[in-house]
């Protein structure tokens, strides 16, 4: 989680810690400009861990870059494709950057 949060403030000048729960909840007590966005992430890399640990993968941070990328394009792609554009890029923002290095 350290290299989210690294990115994170690199990308948006906001720094968060992730707690506990942050990390099990998926959620964000101190909304900042992001949140929505930021709890997809969460959620996402956490759904890549238990994934990998069930098939019994090593964990690779360019593999969930990857992951990130694809679910990230997936959410896009249903916004536009149901006229939600708008919304999903406002929602985004300067995260976007992190889901498509």
């Amino acid at each position: 989680m350290v290299y989210i949060e690294t990115v994170y403030r690199g990308q948006t000048d906001i720094s968060i810690n992730f707690d506990v729960l942050t990390v099990i909840f998926d959620q964000l007590y101190k909304p900042e400009k992001n949140p929505n966005a930021l709890n997809f992430i969460i959620m996402a890399t956490k759904h890549y861990i238990y994934v990998n640990a069930k098939r019994g993968r090593c964990l690779n941070i360019y593999a969930l870059q990857r992951y990130l990328k694809d679910k990230y394009t997936i959410e896009r792609y249903i916004a536009y494709k149901s006229l939600r554009a708008e919304a999903f890029d406002k929602k985004w923002g300067k995260l976007k950057d992190i889901c498509t290095l």
